[in-house]
């Protein structure tokens, strides 16, 4: 939804022998029509699911802990992203130099890897918080990274309904992200986590602190987003969705 891809001319050259489109939001949908010049009877809506008995509450592999040298008692915040600009990793590493103030023992991890690595590495070092925050890079066991998290962050400036808040409020992680695309969708405020203003390292910052100083809120949280993702994100709910569209599309033919 919006920068850095956009389809208009595809999608306008594709809409005339298209039956259906699909949008993973409702929000999405309205973007469509709005910017992109989408025909709104041919959208369908079907949000994004995951698979709720892979992506479960489980206890994190200690040895990723200790392979970074994090204490085994330590406030873990996280982030899992292409590292791309539109992520916007600097608006969560320029949080963590403010909480790093308030809460000295919490680290922090990049899970993923992309073009801007480098670029916020060396924005790490400048900020002077390099020694607490990690970038393993790109995992192959995602799943168990998550799992090490306390909190789940997301600061890009554009999204749609993204996947990965998804698998880390599946695994009973309570979610900071900001306030774009089709993520209201997805969150809800105070009880499954938090929602930011884009580009605010403050706010992003004191909700953070919020979440890793009361352990007993934040696992409420947590049990609280995978109830919401049961109930409303799981696979087969998005699969079922896929295949009636596909049956209801076959019987006007």
């Amino acid at each position: 939804m919006g920068l850095p891809d956009r389809f208009e001319r595809s999608n306008r050259l594709l809409s005339g022998i298209t039956d259906a489109f699909v949008a993973v939001a409702h929000r999405q949908k309205a973007y469509l029509v709005k910017s992109e010049g989408f025909s709104a009877n041919k959208i369908h809506v079907i949000h994004n699911g995951v698979d709720v008995e892979r992506f479960s509450p489980r206890a994190a592999d200690p040895s990723l802990r200790t392979g970074l040298g994090i204490p085994a008692d330590a406030p873990v915040a996280g982030v899992v992203a292409y590292l791309r600009p539109e992520k916007n990793i600097e608006t969560f590493l320029q949080a963590v130099a403010i909480v790093r103030q308030r809460l000295p023992r919490a680290h922090f991890l990049i899970v993923g890897d992309g073009p801007e690595r480098r670029k916020l590495e060396s924005l790490a070092r400048h900020l002077q918080i390099e020694s607490v925050v990690h970038f393993p890079g790109l995992c192959t066991d995602v799943l168990e990274w998550v799992r090490t998290m306390d909190v789940v962050l997301l600061t890009s400036i554009c999204e749609a309904f993204p996947v990965s808040l998804l698998e880390a409020m599946a695994c009973g992680k309570p979610v900071i992200a900001t306030e774009v695309g089709a993520i209201p969708e997805l969150i809800v405020p105070g009880q499954t986590g938090h929602l930011v203003k884009p580009g605010n390292p403050s706010d992003v910052a004191e909700v953070i602190i919020r979440v890793l100083s009361d352990p007993v809120v934040g696992r409420r949280m947590g049990r609280a987003s995978r109830e919401h993702v049961e109930r409303h994100f799981g696979l087969m709910s998005m699969v079922r969705g896929y295949e009636q569209l596909f049956l209801r599309l076959l019987a006007k033919k």
